[in-house]
């Protein structure tokens, strides 16, 4: 007999960890994992950039020993213009695995005390040799640099020294002076050649003194991030030079003090858009420009200016747009190679003197248009000048009547004596319409014009 046992045996499981437990725990595991891996990530490179910068302390502290080791008479850097010596002013250094820039700097002091040469009190203003050397290591943002400064003297009175004393000024266009700014040095004529690199005090000025004497003979080469590059030249017909400039290489005087002067500022971007009298884009216009730094003035005729931008076969994009970047700011004019057989020139705007150029101003993001009529749209250019010498007149009442048509409308000209119709669409119907034109100052004029496609009228008025 077989006895049935009634009582169910419950299994049992032990408590665990739900799927949204088990993610919540793994989150929380790699944030902790991240953060000490960046942690330590942090320290590794803090103990490595501490390494450099001892290393790079080490190699100063070297430099500075070997060079007050020196005779007073060889400090100094090689191709230097005042102070030339057995240094070298650029040179790459690797130590403890890490490739470290070396910069050598040594110019004269002129210590006030015995009188400055800047006010013709001090005849031998070379008081003190100051020594500058700085390390630097890393590119870009991540740059570091240490440096050290020492004055060395010599033993008892300075020492008479020959040449003469170069002034080199580098100013804004409003004549504050540019800190900061690397002047670069040439003068191949002397023996040993000059090439040397310095940098612009607070006040935009850095003093030469002590260097041989050469008359037009140093070129001088301007740069600054963020400002436009500027640079002296050879006279007309030396050194390739095909122009007479306006900066002319520096000269230095025997035992006299020369300046120059060099003036420069903050790049710009320039946006040309070509577009119709009524706004619209016109696509792919092919053109010349010209200006930003005017350098010198033809030779043959010294009314023409000569510019270090000039640009030909430019072209807007299908958008009718270009643009210019790290411009100089000056006077630019726009001339149109007459690609687009369906298109007149009518003006820059804004424009500056006249109706094809225009002015960009310093650290600017200039937009201009140029501005196009189309051939086939019936419409009037009025031109308004002086009857003696073609000059635009500004101001002048503009009227386009015809009586059948009920079309009578006036418009002022502009600075360029310019006036359009009609000022928006729809076009003009083609008809023979009467144009009257008065200023103050000059007698009236009426004239009839046949309006059929563009029509240009030159309207001349005489003096009262």
């Amino acid at each position: 007999m077989f006895l049935k046992n009634n009582k169910k045996t419950k299994v049992g499981f032990g408590k665990g960890f739900t799927i949204i437990e088990a993610l919540v725990f793994l989150f929380i595991f790699v944030v902790a994992v991240l953060s000490m891996y960046k942690t330590i990530n942090l320290g590794m490179n803090y103990i490595l950039e501490t390494k450099k910068r001892i290393a790079a302390s080490e190699l100063l502290n070297e430099r500075m020993e070997i060079i007050r080791s020196l005779e007073y008479d060889t400090i100094g850097v090689s191709g230097s213009p005042d102070v030339p010596g057995d240094l070298t002013q650029e040179e790459t250094v690797e130590k403890s695995g890490v490739s470290f820039s070396v910069n050598t700097e040594v110019s004269y002091e002129d210590d006030e005390y015995d009188g400055k040469v800047t006010l013709g009190t001090d005849v031998r203003p070379n008081d003190y040799k100051k020594v500058t050397v700085a390390i630097s290591w890393g590119e870009g943002g991540s740059q570091k640099s240490v440096s050290s400064m020492a004055l060395f003297a010599a033993a008892g009175m300075e020492p008479p020294i020959s040449g003469g004393t170069l002034s080199i000024n580098v100013l804004d266009k409003d004549g504050v002076g540019i800190s900061g700014a690397t002047i670069k040095i040439i003068n191949n004529t002397v023996i040993p050649n000059i090439n040397s690199t310095k940098t612009t005090g607070a006040d935009g000025n850095y003093i030469s003194i002590g260097t041989p004497a050469g008359n037009e003979t140093y070129e001088l080469e301007v740069t600054k991030s963020g400002y436009y590059p500027v640079r002296t030249y050879f006279p007309n017909g030396v050194g390739g030079t095909t122009f007479n400039p306006v900066d002319i290489n520096a000269s230095v005087i025997e035992g006299n003090l020369t300046s120059k002067t060099l003036i420069t500022d903050k790049l710009s971007t320039i946006e040309i858009n070509t577009k119709d009298p009524f706004g619209n884009s016109v696509a792919n216009v092919e053109f010349d420009i010209e200006g930003g730094k005017k350098i010198g003035v033809d030779v043959a005729n010294p009314d023409v200016d000569i510019y270090d931008f000039d640009e030909t076969l430019q072209s807007t994009d299908s958008s009718g747009v270009v643009t210019f970047t790290d411009r100089s700011y000056g006077p630019y004019t726009f001339t149109y190679s007459d690609n687009l057989p369906d298109y007149a020139f009518m003006e820059m705007e804004p424009s500056l003197s006249n109706k094809d150029n225009f002015d960009v101003l310093p650290d600017q993001n200039v937009e201009v248009d140029a501005v196009f009529m189309d051939r086939n749209i019936n419409s009037l250019l009025v031109d308004v000048v002086r009857d003696d010498n073609n000059d635009p007149i500004e101001n002048a009442t503009v009227q386009l009547i015809n009586v059948s048509l009920l079309y009578d409308h006036s418009e002022i000209s502009n600075k360029n004596g310019i006036v359009f119709f009609p000022e928006s669409l729809p076009e003009l119907a083609a008809a023979q319409y009467e144009l009257k034109v008065s200023a103050a100052g000059y007698v009236d004029k009426t004239i009839n014009v046949d309006i059929n496609n563009l029509v240009e009228e030159t309207v001349k008025l005489v003096a009262n």
